[in-house]
C-alpha cells in the first residue's frame, strides 16, 4: 500500500492512466469510505458511494491543475457531496398533507 499520492501519481490520474486511478485508491478509499460511512451511516451504501466518489474524480482528473497539494481536501469534498445527493435522495420528493374527504366535498359543493 502506497502512503502518499503525488504529483506523478496525479499525472497519471490525468492522462486516465489505470495505474493513477489504482494508486488514488491504494491511498485514499479506506479513509475516503471511513467518511462517507459516518455521514451515510450505512456499510453497503458507502461502498457504493466510494466507487462514485472515484468514479467522478477519473471523470474529473483531465481537468485538475497539476499541482497535487489539494488532492485530499478535493477527494472529501466529492465524498461529501456524494453522501449528501445519496441521503437527499432518500428524502421524500414532497411532504404531502392528507386531505380529508369532507373538505373535498365542501370544496365540491361551493
Amino acid at each position: 500500500m502506497q502512503e502518499s499520492f503525488d504529483t506523478s501519481d496525479l499525472q497519471l490520474l490525468r492522462n486516465h492512466d489505470p495505474a493513477g486511478l489504482e494508486m488514488l485508491y491504494d491511498c485514499y478509499a479506506q479513509t475516503i469510505y471511513n467518511l462517507i460511512y459516518r455521514i451515510v451511516g450505512d456499510l453497503d451504501l458507502a461502498a457504493d458511494l466510494l466507487v462514485e466518489t472515484l468514479w467522478e474524480a477519473w471523470q474529473i482528473a483531465p481537468s485538475l491543475p497539476e499541482d497535487g497539494d489539494f488532492c485530499t481536501s478535493w477527494l472529501y469534498n466529492l465524498a461529501r457531496q456524494q453522501s449528501s445527493h445519496a441521503l437527499q435522495s432518500q428524502l421524500p420528493l414532497s411532504t404531502s398533507v392528507p386531505v380529508s374527504s369532507q373538505v373535498l366535498s365542501l370544496e365540491m359543493e361551493e
